[in-house]
């Protein structure tokens, strides 16, 4: 048998702190070369992907401090936002092309 993630729905008010977040990383990196230089930065490992400890780094870095929009499990939506449109196990890393897809960069 396939056993199948059942995934809440999200919130309208989650949805759009989603977006609002998105809409910031985006105002921030702007192009895929800076994404990737972001990447470099923050890849501790030098793996090209970025673990969900090196992406709240990112968050982190982008917020300046943990605002009330990163409060929760907000953290843990934005990751599987991410990963919507593509398929993943639950200890993927997120690559740039991921990363640069939902920026829509």
């Amino acid at each position: 048998k396939q056993q199948q993630q059942i995934k809440p729905k999200l919130t309208p008010e989650q949805l759009v702190s989603i977006e609002k977040i998105r809409l910031r990383l985006y105002e921030k990196i702007q192009t895929g070369q800076r994404l990737k230089a972001i990447f470099n930065q923050l890849d501790i490992d030098h793996s090209g992907m970025l673990s969900k400890n090196e992406f709240n780094t990112l968050l982190l870095k982008v917020f300046k401090k943990k605002t009330e929009m990163l409060n929760g499990n907000m953290l843990e939506l934005i990751w599987e936002a991410i990963w919507e449109q593509r398929k993943h196990g639950t200890n993927d890393e997120i690559d740039a092309s991921t990363l640069s897809h939902w920026l829509q960069l």
